[in-house]
């Protein structure tokens, strides 16, 4: 790398180091926000369940009519039978969970456990093509939480279906909350330190 191209990339690092530490409020207003949503979903697991179930019906329903109308408009395409009919099971899949919130979190809680379990295998499959590689017990070992994890949702089931979907997402927002809200720090802890 010559010593102009050097110079550049230290320019543009620059302007993009200034920008963040112009915002590091926002990013740490972001990771809060996450941070009290994933305590609710924690607190409240069913109603935050719910809302999972009802935004992925809205999801199915609006995506399969999209599928829909694209299939007709772009019938002279092959596959169009195909396109359509993709369409149609997702607004039958959406409006199924839309009009049976509980029945469809009981689905999706039970696809959920046989998701971590055929997950779990796969990956203890895969750990053992790899036992030459230093590490692969590690991959193992995640393969076997998933097949224990999935056996439990499984096992409780349906009586899993009222906090695990809302305890797993409570999870994922409060990890990517305090992430954001790590992050928001170090951008300002370096904009004190050059100040």
């Amino acid at each position: 790398m010559d010593a102009e191209s050097e110079k550049d990339r230290d320019r543009v690092e620059r302007v993009e180091t200034d920008a963040l530490q112009a915002k590091w409020g926002w990013f740490l207003l972001l990771g809060v926000v996450l941070l009290t949503l994933g305590t609710v979903a924690i607190v409240l697991p069913l109603l935050a369940t719910v809302t999972i179930e009802m935004l992925l019906g809205w999801v199915f329903l609006i995506g399969g009519v999209a599928q829909g109308v694209h299939a007709f408009h772009s019938r002279r395409w092959g596959g169009f039978l195909l396109r359509l009919l993709n369409g149609v099971l997702g607004v039958i899949v959406g409006v199924l969970l839309l009009a049976n919130p509980l029945k469809g979190v009981l689905a999706l809680t039970l696809l959920l456990a046989i998701f971590f379990v055929i997950e779990g295998v796969i990956k203890g499959i895969v750990a053992l093509q790899m036992r030459s590689m230093s590490h692969w017990g590690w991959v193992l070992l995640s393969g076997v939480i998933d097949v224990i994890l999935g056996g439990f949702i499984g096992f409780e089931w349906p009586a899993s279906a009222a906090w695990v979907l809302g305890l797993f997402a409570g999870i994922s927002l409060i990890v990517n909350g305090w992430s954001i809200v790590a992050f928001a720090l170090m951008v300002r802890g370096g904009a004190q330190e050059e100040g």
